[in-house]
């Protein structure tokens, strides 16, 4: 079952968090902010979005609500997380974190608690046949440690 995360669920966002931060191999994501975290992770639980969470632990979808960068006035929904254990990933768990997500989302477009809604195209997941059209692909380039 897919829920809405509360507080007595951050340790588990943070074990997912941290494994999600691993697997996209960014090293300056695995040095985080502890304590920044837990207040974006708090922050969204209260509110400011939202921290989608599998009972079991198996994943998690965390989205936080933003001014949008063009026009102040106007509030965004950002997907921030998406993350599967790798070993659940052919099963269901994804696309009901997802299809709470997209449930989650249209009722903030319609209260228009929201102005428009990004979050990023999974495999295996038509997010178009729901209203979303792509934009744009992100991609990233690392500073040289060393």
């Amino acid at each position: 079952m897919i829920r809405v995360a509360n507080r007595f669920d951050l340790e588990a966002c943070k074990i997912l968090l941290r494994a999600y931060a691993l697997e996209l191999d960014i090293k300056a994501l695995l040095e985080y902010d502890e304590p920044h975290i837990d207040k974006l992770l708090t922050e969204m639980i209260a509110g400011r979005g939202f921290v989608l969470i599998d009972e079991r632990h198996r994943g998690m979808l965390a989205a936080i609500v933003t001014r949008n960068f063009w026009n102040p006035a106007l509030l965004e929904l950002q997907e921030v997380c998406f993350f599967v254990f790798p070993q659940f990933r052919k099963q269901i768990v994804g696309g009901r974190l997802w299809l709470k997500f997209n449930t989650l989302a249209e009722e903030m477009l319609k209260a228009k608690r929201v102005a428009m809604v990004f979050c990023s195209r999974q495999s295996g997941l038509k997010v178009e046949s729901y209203g979303y059209r792509p934009i744009h692909e992100t991609v990233v380039r690392e500073c040289q440690l060393t």
